[in-house]
């Protein structure tokens, strides 16, 4: 690694959740190692030849355990590992709407019906939060969404307003979350234009909060 900067975000012991790799999953897990070098080989990393070549940063163990009982983040970054949530926006019962496009359908039909509406967002209600079941990835929330008759779930990985946010929120107040909750410009101008935001009565107020979490 580059021994320039060791300084790591979590301590051993932590609780965290890792993403899996090529299918993007998120395991729920704890810190138990830094910089594992024998998972190198172990989890198939490529083996380094210079300085600057990638080592992992942790192992973790995992919650549930499968066909290996660790997982190794070959980054100390969100893209990689992040902080299991302890707080949330949201409970079990609230009416929420969600971006299809960034859920997870629960079975394939739930897929299917979330890719036949990705250009609209999808109303549901909060049935579960902080999802850790054994067979289930970590999801913040999992929520039911009706097509006709039929009810339906899917999983919700991150907790901002770019994901998911209150079905009766205000579209101002969810324009400024969106803002401290760091989410993507296409976002931001998604809220603007769907909720028709006159952004040149607030502008002083957009800028303020946008210097303060920048």
């Amino acid at each position: 690694p580059d021994f320039c900067d060791m300084t790591l975000r979590f301590d051993i012991g932590d609780k965290v959740v890792c993403n899996s790799g090529a299918d993007d999953r998120w395991i729920p897990a704890s810190v138990s190692t830094f910089w594992p070098v024998d998972e190198i080989e172990k989890q198939g990393f490529p083996l380094p030849a210079a300085a600057g070549d990638q080592v992992p940063h942790y192992r973790c163990d995992k919650l549930f355990i499968d066909d290996y009982p660790c997982i190794a983040s070959p980054n100390d970054d969100d893209f990689h590992i992040r902080r299991r949530p302890t707080s949330f926006r949201f409970k079990v019962g609230d009416n929420v709407t969600f971006n299809p496009m960034r859920a997870r359908g629960n079975t394939a039909a739930a897929v299917n019906h979330l890719r036949r509406s990705a250009a609209a967002w999808t109303n549901g209600k909060i049935i579960l939060v902080d999802v850790c079941e054994e067979g289930l990835d970590y999801a913040v929330y999992e929520c039911s969404f009706k097509v006709a008759a039929k009810t339906y779930s899917c999983l919700i990985d991150d907790d901002d307003d770019e994901h998911i946010a209150l079905v009766d929120a205000e579209p101002r107040e969810r324009l400024l979350d969106a803002i401290e909750q760091d989410c993507s410009r296409d976002h931001f101008m998604h809220l603007v234009s769907h909720f028709n935001i006159d952004v040149t009565t607030i502008t002083d107020l957009l800028m303020t909060k946008a210097i303060e979490f920048a």
